[in-house]
């Protein structure tokens, strides 16, 4: 465990903000005496110790830096204590005026969707002690679903500082990942997950976080989960198709980053995002699902900012991975570009 403190600590000093998820309290808290069951209200105050005392441990004897914790994992009969959104917002309540005091922020409601997000947001911005404790609004979307342009609307009305997260994003289409099977489709799987995140950064969301960086035993699960952009030490790190993917995308998607309003004609069913970076340069984003070639012609306001000559294309497709593959010149902010079947497409100006 000393090189794994000391890992966070790499990380805290790399600018890395570290953020702890709690899957939820002892079993024998809950109705049932599983994991998964709902988490009794006589043991609230339980659940509130339990919480503590691990960031007790961790901050007050590991120094660890610690930015925020989560109230619970997925409390809507998810994977971790079932919880109802007033017992959640009690909980809260409860963490934010103890944890404050280890310089420790919340965030949440950490559900497995946005749409079941709203059934817990309300009572947790209506509360100021909790509100004002919040690190983020954090939840889980698997699909680029409008119900995260609902959360995000929501919590910018009531809180414009405060951000919105999607704290977990991947693919389900591609065969039992959480128990260990490979994926039955790589470029099917990358282009499905790299199209929900244009999704959710063009529905509103501040940051999305992908489900997960590298292979490792979730015993939950009992099995090596197999979602990581990065197989598990044990096989080197090596890398996985998807991570060539989401390398033509989240590099782009940093802090000073800033999502441009697009008009479509057609074509509603291609992903699609752009981009203005903090340096003033122009990123276009797309993904092809299709196995036909989409021919796509760009029209650029001026509203972007100064409109290029020119773009960098780069690509991932069937027959390559981030590969630079030439330039797409532009008049007056017009031009054409072509999107091969199974692609995704990255288009940055100079």
């Amino acid at each position: 465990m000393p090189g794994q403190w000391e890992m966070l600590r790499e990380l805290d000093r790399a600018g890395v903000r570290i953020v702890l998820g709690v899957w939820g309290g002892p079993a024998q808290f809950t109705d049932d005496g599983q994991r998964r069951g709902k988490l009794l209200s006589r043991h609230y105050d339980d659940y509130v110790e339990y919480v503590v005392s691990l960031v007790a441990f961790l901050v007050g004897q590991q120094h660890l830096p610690v930015w925020a914790i989560t109230v619970a994992n997925e409390p809507d009969c998810g994977d971790g204590n079932q919880i109802p959104p007033h017992g959640f917002a009690y909980i809260a309540h409860q963490l934010a005026t103890r944890l404050v005091l280890c310089g420790v922020q919340l965030d949440g409601p950490d559900t497995t969707t946005a749409g079941a997000a709203m059934d817990y947001l309300p009572l947790l911005l209506d509360d100021p002690v909790v509100a004002n404790d919040l690190a983020f609004v954090g939840f889980h979307q698997y699909s680029g679903d409008p119900s995260v342009g609902v959360v995000s609307d929501y919590v910018h009305a009531q809180r414009p500082e405060l951000p919105v997260v999607v704290t977990e994003y991947t693919s389900f289409n591609y065969g039992d990942l959480d128990a260990g099977q490979e994926a039955s489709s790589p470029l099917d799987f990358a282009l499905d997950i790299a199209d929900t995140v244009l999704a959710h950064y063009r529905l509103g969301a501040d940051a999305a976080l992908f489900w997960d960086t590298i292979d490792y035993l979730q015993p939950g699960h009992d099995a090596i989960t197999s979602w990581g952009l990065l197989r598990s030490p044990a096989e080197g790190f090596a890398r996985r198709e998807w991570y060539y993917g989401l390398l033509q995308i989240l590099p782009y998607l940093q802090p000073g980053t800033h999502v441009l309003e697009t008009n479509r004609e057609g074509g509603e069913d291609l992903g699609l995002l752009a981009v203005r970076l903090a340096d003033e340069r122009v990123v276009l984003l797309f993904v092809n699902q299709h196995y036909a070639a989409i021919d796509m012609y760009l029209n650029l306001s001026t509203t972007m900012g100064n409109l290029p000559d020119s773009f960098a294309l780069t690509r991932t497709d069937v027959m390559s991975a981030d590969l630079a593959v030439g330039r797409v010149e532009l008049e007056d902010g017009a031009g054409r570009v072509r999107l091969p079947g199974r692609s995704i497409t990255t288009l940055q100006s100079s």
